[in-house]
């Protein structure tokens, strides 16, 4: 992916201080919150499910299709290439509703013990809670219109469920919130670029409407729980990012998916990983929010480095 990440310090070496007062985030959650009320939109309501696919046009644009550019891709017919992005639009709603509901949980989690209850950072994380739920319940009833199965992850689920809430809830919490919010907000802006289905579009365009303000406030988030932490809480974060980044870039290549298209599975896999398409996602998900962590103080030790070189994001040579 070559995406180069930077690390701004102070002119005696340390890092950026960007603290802002509490009455300075209560504004901004006050902001975010007046903002949502303006541009609510319902995805039971504002979505025409009644209306059918429409034939010829794809699920999702042809490049962000595992395969796209291989020799496999080319093998297939234009038949078996639109049945191939239905079934990567399903396993990508899957992944999605289970980013989602980690978000619920941390988020939720975080109101109970880190805010107020009652003021408005809180009210406006139990908006966001309110707008998960939301998404899970469009990318739900888009997988029924696709007249698919979802792909759904019984290992992944019972580790989401039991790990989910042993995140310590501070920088590591922050980290992971960003990884997520900006992977949902760069992979539904991708799947929406182009000509494609209608509910698609019509799905990733409410979706983005909402995460830029998630994803504005997740930043604000993460620089405020940077604050103040020492070199060991600022790996300990950059470990839990990077880890985000390097399991959603193995998830988004699914086995399944190929055996289900009576494909060679490890012929697919192998081409999928090593393709533009894999690679034009992972920029999709993480590019801006990886630069952006790394400018706020992440990234600095050799084991979250590492996993993100593995991952395809590499720091620019001196």
């Amino acid at each position: 992916m070559g995406t180069e990440f930077f690390e701004p310090t102070t002119t005696d070496g340390g890092p950026v201080s960007r603290r802002r007062s509490i009455v300075d985030r209560q504004a901004t959650a006050q902001r975010f919150l007046f903002e949502a009320a303006e541009d609510s939109y319902n995805g039971e309501l504002d979505i025409a499910w009644d209306a059918p696919p429409i034939d010829g046009l794809p699920w999702l644009p042809p490049t962000m299709v595992t395969l796209h550019g291989t020799e496999q891709w080319t093998a297939l017919s234009p038949v078996e290439r639109d049945d191939l992005s239905r079934r990567e639009l399903v396993d990508l709603l899957t992944l999605a509703v289970y980013a989602e509901t980690v978000l619920s949980m941390l988020t939720f989690r975080d109101v109970a013990e880190r805010s107020g209850i009652a003021d408005d950072r809180a009210r406006w994380m139990l908006k966001c809670v309110d707008t998960h739920a939301r998404n899970i319940t469009m990318f739900g009833r888009l997988v029924d219109l696709t007249g698919l199965p979802a792909y759904r992850r019984k290992k992944l689920a019972r580790r989401l469920e039991k790990y989910t809430l042993l995140v310590p809830n501070g920088a590591t919490t922050g980290a992971v919130t960003l990884m997520l919010e900006g992977a949902l907000a760069g992979l539904m802006r991708m799947a929406g670029d182009g000509e494609v289905q209608p509910h698609v579009a019509q799905i990733t365009q409410i979706h983005l409407i909402a995460s830029r303000r998630h994803l504005r406030f997740a930043r604000e988030d993460l620089v405020e729980r940077l604050a103040g932490r020492g070199p060991v809480r600022r790996a300990a974060a950059s470990v839990a990012g990077a880890g985000v980044v390097t399991a959603v870039g193995r998830l988004m290549i699914n086995p399944d998916v190929y055996r289900d298209m009576g494909l060679p599975v490890p012929r697919a896999v192998r081409a999928a990983r090593t393709s533009d398409a894999h690679r034009h996602r992972m920029d999709a998900a993480f590019t801006d929010t990886v630069r952006f962590a790394a400018e706020a103080g992440l990234f600095r030790d050799p084991m979250s480095r590492s996993m993100l070189r593995r991952a395809g994001f590499r720091r620019p040579r001196s």
